[in-house]
Protein backbone atom coordinates (compact mmCIF):
# COMPACT_ATOMS: atom_id res chain seq x y z
CA UNK A 1 0.00 0.00 0.00
CA UNK A 2 2.73 2.44 1.14
CA UNK A 3 4.68 1.77 -2.33
CA UNK A 4 1.32 2.84 -4.46
CA UNK A 5 0.70 5.96 -2.57
CA UNK A 6 4.74 6.32 -3.28
CA UNK A 7 4.20 6.01 -6.78
CA UNK A 8 1.85 8.27 -7.71
CA UNK A 9 2.81 10.94 -5.93
CA UNK A 10 6.34 11.05 -7.90
CA UNK A 11 4.12 11.01 -10.90
CA UNK A 12 2.42 14.27 -9.96
CA UNK A 13 2.74 16.66 -12.59
CA UNK A 14 1.10 20.39 -13.00
CA UNK A 15 -0.69 20.63 -16.45
CA UNK A 16 0.20 24.45 -15.93
CA UNK A 17 1.27 27.37 -13.79
CA UNK A 18 -0.68 30.41 -12.37
CA UNK A 19 2.09 32.94 -11.25
CA UNK A 20 1.14 35.85 -9.41
CA UNK A 21 -2.18 35.56 -9.35
CA UNK A 22 -3.64 34.38 -5.87
CA UNK A 23 -5.63 37.20 -5.00
CA UNK A 24 -8.34 35.35 -7.54
CA UNK A 25 -8.04 32.01 -5.85
CA UNK A 26 -7.09 33.34 -1.84
CA UNK A 27 -10.62 32.72 -0.70
CA UNK A 28 -11.21 29.63 -2.78
CA UNK A 29 -8.27 28.44 -0.47
CA UNK A 30 -9.87 29.37 2.79
CA UNK A 31 -12.19 26.49 2.55
CA UNK A 32 -10.36 23.91 0.10
CA UNK A 33 -11.62 21.01 -1.35
CA UNK A 34 -8.74 18.55 -0.01
CA UNK A 35 -5.51 18.79 2.20
CA UNK A 36 -2.58 16.53 1.52
CA UNK A 37 0.53 16.47 4.14
CA UNK A 38 3.50 14.26 2.93
CA UNK A 39 5.72 14.11 5.99
CA UNK A 40 9.44 13.79 4.87
CA UNK A 41 12.10 11.98 7.30
CA UNK A 42 15.19 14.17 6.30
CA UNK A 43 13.34 17.51 5.72
CA UNK A 44 10.18 19.79 6.35
CA UNK A 45 6.33 18.50 5.42
CA UNK A 46 4.73 19.38 2.18
CA UNK A 47 1.49 20.43 2.56
CA UNK A 48 -0.34 20.26 -0.87
CA UNK A 49 -4.00 22.42 -0.88
CA UNK A 50 -6.23 22.09 -3.67
CA UNK A 51 -9.35 23.47 -5.13
CA UNK A 52 -11.54 23.01 -7.58
CA UNK A 53 -10.73 24.81 -11.42
CA UNK A 54 -13.52 23.18 -12.93
CA UNK A 55 -14.56 19.68 -13.62
CA UNK A 56 -11.36 18.43 -14.85
CA UNK A 57 -8.70 20.49 -13.45
CA UNK A 58 -7.47 21.31 -9.23
CA UNK A 59 -5.60 24.23 -8.73
CA UNK A 60 -2.66 23.64 -6.24
CA UNK A 61 -0.71 25.65 -3.35
CA UNK A 62 2.71 24.06 -2.01
CA UNK A 63 2.74 25.00 1.78
CA UNK A 64 2.17 28.79 1.49
CA UNK A 65 3.78 29.44 -1.05
CA UNK A 66 1.60 32.28 -2.97
CA UNK A 67 3.81 33.60 -6.08
CA UNK A 68 3.22 30.57 -7.95
CA UNK A 69 -0.32 28.01 -7.65
CA UNK A 70 -0.12 24.57 -9.75
CA UNK A 71 -2.67 23.31 -12.04
CA UNK A 72 -3.57 19.18 -11.98
CA UNK A 73 -6.08 17.12 -13.23
CA UNK A 74 -8.70 15.38 -11.12
CA UNK A 75 -7.81 12.07 -12.23
CA UNK A 76 -4.76 12.37 -9.78
CA UNK A 77 -6.79 13.51 -6.71
CA UNK A 78 -9.52 11.25 -7.07
CA UNK A 79 -6.86 8.11 -6.84
CA UNK A 80 -5.87 10.23 -3.63
CA UNK A 81 -9.63 9.48 -2.11
CA UNK A 82 -9.05 6.12 -1.95
CA UNK A 83 -9.69 4.08 1.19
CA UNK A 84 -7.24 2.37 2.95
CA UNK A 85 -9.08 -1.23 1.74
CA UNK A 86 -8.86 0.06 -1.85
CA UNK A 87 -4.83 0.17 -1.38
CA UNK A 88 -4.87 -3.68 -0.30
CA UNK A 89 -6.76 -4.75 -3.68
Amino acid sequence: PMKDIYSLFKKLTASDFIDDNYAEYEQSFENPEMMVIIDRFNADPITLTYIAKDDTKYILKRNEETGTLFEAYQSMSKRLLKTYEDFQK
